[in-house]
């Protein structure tokens, strides 16, 4: 599962698409069911910084039982 793929776009101050690479930070962990965040981080050329979280929730969904 990659994370940098599940970006649709990063985007600058004014809304333009810019190319950045994310910094992402992350506890989430495929082999224990939870709930989990995805921190991502960005920059533009100017110096203005973004953020954006993701949750992930990792489990069968079944609560029957």
């Amino acid at each position: 599962f990659d994370l940098e793929k599940n970006l649709i776009k990063i985007t600058n101050h004014k809304g333009e698409k810019i190319k950045a690479t994310p910094k992402i930070d992350t506890n989430l962990d495929f082999d224990k069911d939870g709930t989990y965040t995805v921190h991502y981080y960005a920059s533009d050329s100017e110096g203005y910084k973004g953020h954006s979280v993701m949750t992930v929730i990792v489990g069968s969904g079944n609560n029957e039982g």
